[in-house]
């Protein structure tokens, strides 16, 4: 709101600082560096940002060693003809526009993947959101409504 309300800032200003400010914060598990590892244990972030003025939009997704995503994605679509940048490629961008490299485990994260892996990488996403995504395009498929 601030960003708003003093100076010169825009909607989407004011959406990467709140997202920022969250990021910072850790407010979710699935939020910022900190949250759930990967398979192998890695945390990588995700973020997208879109101004609805232009319809311009710029994203990161699976970006490794950067803390503030949404500003990465801002960056993207700032100073990119890009949508999405991914993986190293995206870590690359990053570092290029300036942003540091910085560890995005903490103790808690590094804790729950250990937990994770200890109980045979149960329970399996992968398996529940395939299950679901693959229900819902045969209902899709078949014209079956549900609710």
């Amino acid at each position: 709101w601030k960003e708003l309300t003093t100076g010169n800032g825009t909607a989407v200003d004011a959406v990467v600082t709140g997202c920022s400010e969250c990021e910072t914060q850790q407010c979710r598990d699935t939020v910022g560096y900190g949250g759930h590892p990967d398979e192998n244990g890695e945390t990588t972030l995700d973020a997208m940002i879109m101004d609805g003025r232009t319809m311009d939009v710029g994203a990161v997704g699976c970006l490794r060693k950067i803390k503030s995503a949404i500003a990465v994605a801002r960056a993207v679509m700032d100073h990119t003809d890009h949508t999405l940048l991914a993986g190293e490629l995206a870590t690359q961008f990053a570092v290029e526009m300036g942003f540091n490299e910085d560890d995005l485990h903490t103790n808690r994260s590094i804790e729950l993947w250990k937990q994770w892996k200890s109980n045979n990488c149960q329970p399996n996403h992968r398996m529940t959101h395939w299950i679901f995504d693959s229900i819902a395009v045969e209902l899709t498929f078949f014209n079956i409504s549900y609710s």
